[in-house]
């Protein structure tokens, strides 16, 4: 899943597959952080933030239409309705789009979950009408109880290139997991697009 491949200018490949080559293909571009990073909070880049954080509030429907998208690389669910948002800062932003990455793109000092899934969110700028857009993120574990499933988990399979409606409700009270917050960027060239990245982890 999420072998998601892309082209740089020259032509050449730009594969999850090929992540262990990343760090020098970074060197060829610059954005204030890039994305994906290791978690390590000795380097002071990234901001443990508490789960009751005021600047951050999840408004995710009970009824969220979207649409599977297909695509063999990736499973990704395109939002059909704007009934869902995050205020952050005083701004509404509507979510657009979540998606799944296996293994998960951010690490925890170098450890990898075995899933990540990203909300990606988006507010437009009145005065300049520039796109902003701000992602949650939330590592996942493996479980064999069926109980434990997170609830979007079991229609991720049955509603490939469906509409669906999604009950993501539940994830406007978060548990008590770790948080972190850090200003990144798209994860492929040319890493352009400051985002806001929010991450809960266990």
């Amino acid at each position: 899943m999420c072998d998601c491949h892309f082209k740089n200018k020259d032509g050449s490949s730009w594969s999850y597959k090929d992540r262990l080559q990343w760090p020098s293909l970074y060197k060829k571009y610059f954005s204030v952080m890039k994305t994906p990073i290791d978690i390590d909070n000795s380097k002071g880049k990234v901001i443990y933030v508490n789960k009751d954080d005021k600047n951050l509030k999840m408004y995710w429907s009970d009824q969220q239409d979207v649409y599977s998208v297909p695509n063999t690389n990736f499973i990704q669910y395109d939002c059909t309705s704007d009934k869902s948002y995050v205020m952050y800062e005083n701004k509404k932003y509507t979510l657009r789009q979540f998606h799944f990455h296996s293994a998960a793109e951010n690490t925890i000092n170098r450890l990898y979950y075995p899933m990540e899934v990203h909300f990606v969110h988006s507010y437009v700028e009145k005065d300049s009408n520039i796109q902003v857009f701000l992602v949650i993120g939330m590592h996942l574990q493996l479980t064999k109880n069926p109980t434990q499933l997170a609830p979007f988990a079991k229609q991720l399979v049955e509603n490939y290139n469906k509409n669906v409606v999604f009950d993501l409700s539940s994830y406007n009270s978060l548990p008590d997991t770790k948080f972190y917050r850090w200003l990144g960027s798209l994860t492929t060239p040319p890493f352009s697009n400051s985002i806001q990245f929010n991450l809960w982890t266990g």
